[in-house]
Parts: structure tokens; sequence; C-alpha cells
């Protein structure tokens, strides 16, 4: 059964689905808080999670999370394609083991997933240990850090 469902965006990003939506005007994070500026997205279902007020103590909130605008990346097949034939497996293996699993680093190598800042560097010091430098990733976009 093909999934028709619309993403919900909000300022032209789309809110990852299942995203904890905040509703409450009168914190004083609100307007910094991707919660919060989650809950006015486009296409949102009748149906979401919600965080309650009393995730709120003393103008704290533990799940208050800065809007941070961040360079994402996707893919790392044409760099592959740059690493010699006596490297790459030794290369996999380490990218491997930074990725986590197996199947993650087919994911992100081909662009299903979204590398963050973070991953992308980790990512960059395995190719720079071999010796490639000056590489990039297949595509880039500014995403927010939901």
């Amino acid at each position: 059964m093909k999934n028709n469902k619309k993403s919900a965006t909000v300022f032209g990003y789309t809110v990852p689905h299942g995203y904890a939506l905040c509703l409450q005007s009168d914190c004083s994070l609100c307007n910094k808080c991707t919660h919060y500026l989650a809950a006015s997205a486009d296409g949102l279902d009748e149906m979401e999670t919600v965080i309650m007020p009393s995730a709120r103590n003393d103008g704290a909130c533990r799940y208050y999370k800065e809007k941070r605008i961040v360079s994402g990346a996707w893919g790392f097949s044409n760099m592959m394609r740059c690493v010699k034939s006596e490297d790459v497996r030794a290369m996999r293996s380490q990218l491997i083991s930074v990725i986590g699993s197996q199947p993650s680093f087919y994911r992100y190598k081909r662009g299903e997933a979204m590398l963050s800042p973070e991953r992308q560097k980790e990512i960059l010091s395995v190719f720079n240990s071999f010796g490639y430098d000056g590489l990039a990733f297949d595509s880039y976009a500014s995403v927010v850090d939901w």
C-alpha cells in the first residue's frame, strides 16, 4: 500500500513525521523552539504527539530544542569512486564502524538519509586518514536540525 501522506512543512522545511509539537504560546522559549515552530506547520495530521505543560519547570522545558539551520549532506558515492581499490575494503570497514551498521552505511552512501554536520566530519576524517582530501558529498542543503 502506497503512502500518499503529504509532508508537513514550516518555513519551507519538512517536519519529521511524529515530531512532538508544542502549543504553549505562553512559554518564554516558544519563539526559538523547534517543537513550537513545528506546531505551525502546514499539512499536520489531526492526531499528533503534543508536549504537555508539565514538561516545563521554572521556565525551563526538558524538550526545548533551539531552532538551528545546518548544512545537511546526502550521499558519498562520488567520494567512494575516488578511493583506490587497495583502500576500499579497509575504508568501508572503518566507515561502517563510524556509522554504526552496514545497512546504515549503504543508506548514507546512496543519499537516502541526511548526514548531519557532525556525521559529515566523522566521515571526512576517515577519508582524510587514508590520504583523501578535498572531497565533497554528493549534495548539500540547508535544513532545520530537528
